[in-house]
Protein backbone atom coordinates (compact mmCIF):
# COMPACT_ATOMS: atom_id res chain seq x y z
CA UNK A 1 0.00 0.00 0.00
CA UNK A 2 1.34 3.44 -0.93
CA UNK A 3 1.75 6.16 1.66
CA UNK A 4 1.07 9.86 1.31
CA UNK A 5 4.19 11.98 0.71
CA UNK A 6 5.87 13.79 3.59
CA UNK A 7 6.60 16.86 1.45
CA UNK A 8 5.95 18.00 -2.12
CA UNK A 9 8.17 20.84 -3.32
CA UNK A 10 6.19 22.82 -5.92
CA UNK A 11 8.46 24.69 -8.31
CA UNK A 12 6.66 27.63 -9.93
CA UNK A 13 7.36 30.73 -11.98
CA UNK A 14 6.83 32.52 -15.27
CA UNK A 15 7.78 30.99 -18.61
CA UNK A 16 11.57 30.88 -19.18
CA UNK A 17 12.55 31.24 -15.52
CA UNK A 18 14.57 28.04 -15.94
CA UNK A 19 12.43 25.73 -13.84
CA UNK A 20 13.24 22.54 -15.78
CA UNK A 21 16.99 23.10 -15.61
CA UNK A 22 16.83 24.00 -11.92
CA UNK A 23 14.85 20.88 -11.08
CA UNK A 24 17.15 18.56 -13.06
CA UNK A 25 20.34 20.01 -11.56
CA UNK A 26 18.85 20.02 -8.06
CA UNK A 27 17.77 16.40 -8.45
CA UNK A 28 21.31 15.43 -9.47
CA UNK A 29 22.59 16.79 -6.15
CA UNK A 30 19.79 15.43 -3.96
CA UNK A 31 19.85 11.97 -5.53
CA UNK A 32 17.09 9.46 -4.78
CA UNK A 33 15.97 11.34 -1.66
CA UNK A 34 13.66 13.63 -3.66
CA UNK A 35 11.80 12.24 -6.67
CA UNK A 36 10.95 14.38 -9.68
CA UNK A 37 7.22 13.81 -10.10
CA UNK A 38 6.24 13.05 -13.70
CA UNK A 39 2.94 14.19 -15.21
CA UNK A 40 0.81 12.51 -17.85
CA UNK A 41 0.27 14.54 -21.01
CA UNK A 42 -1.52 14.27 -24.34
CA UNK A 43 0.89 16.53 -26.18
CA UNK A 44 3.28 14.97 -28.72
CA UNK A 45 6.67 13.81 -27.49
CA UNK A 46 9.44 16.21 -28.48
CA UNK A 47 12.89 15.32 -29.72
CA UNK A 48 15.16 14.07 -26.91
CA UNK A 49 12.22 13.47 -24.53
CA UNK A 50 11.67 10.05 -22.98
CA UNK A 51 8.38 8.46 -21.98
CA UNK A 52 8.25 8.01 -18.21
CA UNK A 53 11.10 10.45 -17.66
CA UNK A 54 9.90 13.78 -19.04
CA UNK A 55 6.20 12.84 -19.13
CA UNK A 56 3.97 9.81 -19.42
CA UNK A 57 2.73 10.32 -22.98
CA UNK A 58 -0.85 9.12 -23.51
CA UNK A 59 -3.69 9.86 -25.95
CA UNK A 60 -6.82 11.91 -25.27
CA UNK A 61 -8.99 8.83 -24.76
CA UNK A 62 -6.76 7.41 -22.04
CA UNK A 63 -6.39 10.80 -20.34
CA UNK A 64 -10.16 11.32 -20.20
CA UNK A 65 -10.65 7.79 -18.87
CA UNK A 66 -8.10 8.42 -16.09
CA UNK A 67 -9.78 11.71 -15.21
CA UNK A 68 -13.21 10.04 -15.05
CA UNK A 69 -11.76 7.49 -12.62
CA UNK A 70 -10.31 10.28 -10.43
CA UNK A 71 -6.76 9.16 -11.16
CA UNK A 72 -5.40 12.73 -11.15
CA UNK A 73 -4.74 14.95 -8.14
CA UNK A 74 -4.56 17.96 -10.44
CA UNK A 75 -5.01 18.43 -14.17
CA UNK A 76 -4.75 21.26 -16.66
CA UNK A 77 -5.88 21.99 -20.22
CA UNK A 78 -3.91 24.31 -22.51
CA UNK A 79 -5.10 25.73 -25.81
CA UNK A 80 -2.25 26.04 -28.27
CA UNK A 81 -1.41 26.37 -31.95
CA UNK A 82 0.60 23.72 -33.77
CA UNK A 83 1.74 23.06 -37.30
CA UNK A 84 0.09 20.12 -39.04
CA UNK A 85 0.62 19.36 -42.70
CA UNK A 86 2.11 22.80 -43.25
CA UNK A 87 -0.80 24.66 -41.62
CA UNK A 88 -1.10 26.36 -38.22
CA UNK A 89 -4.09 24.86 -36.41
CA UNK A 90 -5.62 25.04 -32.95
CA UNK A 91 -4.93 22.15 -30.59
CA UNK A 92 -5.59 21.19 -26.99
CA UNK A 93 -3.02 19.60 -24.71
CA UNK A 94 -3.91 18.07 -21.36
CA UNK A 95 -1.62 17.53 -18.38
CA UNK A 96 -2.29 15.72 -15.11
CA UNK A 97 -0.40 14.49 -12.05
CA UNK A 98 -1.64 11.08 -10.96
CA UNK A 99 -2.42 9.97 -7.43
CA UNK A 100 -0.17 6.93 -7.90
CA UNK A 101 2.77 9.10 -8.97
CA UNK A 102 2.53 11.50 -6.07
CA UNK A 103 2.01 8.76 -3.47
CA UNK A 104 4.99 6.76 -4.71
CA UNK A 105 7.58 8.78 -2.76
CA UNK A 106 8.32 10.34 0.60
CA UNK A 107 9.59 13.57 -0.94
CA UNK A 108 8.66 14.86 -4.37
CA UNK A 109 9.60 17.85 -6.54
CA UNK A 110 7.11 19.05 -9.14
CA UNK A 111 6.90 21.90 -11.66
CA UNK A 112 3.36 23.27 -11.54
CA UNK A 113 1.37 26.46 -12.07
CA UNK A 114 -0.54 28.41 -9.40
CA UNK A 115 -3.82 26.53 -9.97
CA UNK A 116 -2.11 23.14 -9.71
CA UNK A 117 -0.36 24.25 -6.52
CA UNK A 118 -3.70 25.18 -4.96
CA UNK A 119 -5.17 21.79 -5.90
CA UNK A 120 -2.24 19.96 -4.31
CA UNK A 121 -2.40 22.06 -1.15
CA UNK A 122 -6.15 21.42 -0.91
CA UNK A 123 -5.53 17.66 -0.94
CA UNK A 124 -2.37 17.43 1.16
CA UNK A 125 -2.30 20.57 3.32
CA UNK A 126 0.08 23.44 4.04
CA UNK A 127 2.65 21.38 5.91
CA UNK A 128 3.15 18.96 3.02
CA UNK A 129 2.93 21.19 -0.08
CA UNK A 130 5.85 23.64 -0.11
CA UNK A 131 5.73 26.53 -2.65
CA UNK A 132 9.00 27.66 -4.25
CA UNK A 133 8.77 30.58 -6.67
CA UNK A 134 11.51 31.02 -9.29
CA UNK A 135 11.97 34.63 -10.31
CA UNK A 136 13.76 36.51 -13.10
CA UNK A 137 13.20 40.05 -14.37
CA UNK A 138 10.74 40.44 -17.22
CA UNK A 139 13.20 41.76 -19.79
CA UNK A 140 15.46 38.76 -19.26
CA UNK A 141 12.48 36.42 -19.63
CA UNK A 142 11.49 38.18 -22.86
CA UNK A 143 15.02 37.75 -24.23
CA UNK A 144 15.10 34.05 -23.29
CA UNK A 145 11.76 33.39 -24.99
CA UNK A 146 12.76 35.26 -28.15
CA UNK A 147 16.06 33.35 -28.24
CA UNK A 148 14.08 30.10 -28.13
CA UNK A 149 12.40 31.21 -31.33
CA UNK A 150 9.01 32.31 -29.98
CA UNK A 151 7.23 35.10 -31.87
CA UNK A 152 7.18 38.49 -30.13
CA UNK A 153 3.37 38.61 -29.94
CA UNK A 154 3.30 35.14 -28.36
CA UNK A 155 6.06 36.12 -25.90
CA UNK A 156 4.09 39.18 -24.78
CA UNK A 157 0.89 37.13 -24.50
CA UNK A 158 2.59 34.48 -22.35
CA UNK A 159 4.16 37.02 -20.01
CA UNK A 160 0.85 38.84 -19.54
CA UNK A 161 -0.88 35.51 -18.94
CA UNK A 162 1.74 34.58 -16.33
CA UNK A 163 1.17 37.89 -14.52
CA UNK A 164 -2.53 37.13 -14.22
CA UNK A 165 -2.01 33.50 -13.21
CA UNK A 166 0.45 34.28 -10.44
CA UNK A 167 -1.02 37.55 -9.11
CA UNK A 168 -3.24 36.00 -6.41
CA UNK A 169 -0.59 33.44 -5.54
CA UNK A 170 2.08 36.09 -4.94
CA UNK A 171 -0.25 38.29 -2.91
CA UNK A 172 -1.86 35.61 -0.75
CA UNK A 173 0.80 32.90 -0.36
CA UNK A 174 3.90 32.68 1.81
CA UNK A 175 6.56 31.13 -0.40
CA UNK A 176 10.31 30.72 -0.85
CA UNK A 177 11.64 32.92 -3.66
CA UNK A 178 14.76 32.01 -5.62
CA UNK A 179 16.22 34.30 -8.29
CA UNK A 180 17.52 32.72 -11.49
CA UNK A 181 18.90 35.65 -13.45
CA UNK A 182 22.17 34.31 -14.81
CA UNK A 183 24.10 32.27 -12.27
CA UNK A 184 22.31 28.92 -12.44
CA UNK A 185 24.76 27.30 -10.01
CA UNK A 186 23.91 29.83 -7.29
CA UNK A 187 20.19 29.27 -7.84
CA UNK A 188 20.67 25.48 -7.68
CA UNK A 189 22.73 25.78 -4.49
CA UNK A 190 20.02 27.89 -2.84
CA UNK A 191 17.29 25.47 -3.91
CA UNK A 192 19.24 22.40 -2.75
CA UNK A 193 19.98 23.95 0.65
CA UNK A 194 16.36 25.02 1.14
CA UNK A 195 14.98 21.57 0.31
CA UNK A 196 17.55 19.86 2.56
CA UNK A 197 16.55 22.13 5.42
CA UNK A 198 12.84 21.39 4.89
CA UNK A 199 13.51 17.65 4.85
CA UNK A 200 15.53 17.78 8.06
CA UNK A 201 12.82 19.67 9.99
Amino acid sequence: MMNSPKKIFCIMGYSATGKDTLVKKTSEQLGDKVKILVSHTTRPMRKNEKDGVDYYFIDNKEFIKMKEHYSFIESRIYKTKVEKDGEIVDDTWMYGLSVDEINSCEYGMFIVDADGFRELRKHYGNGVVIPIYIKANEELLRQRLLTRGDLLDEVNRRLEDDKKKFFDFRVKTVYKEIKNEGNIDEAVKELVNYIKKEIEE
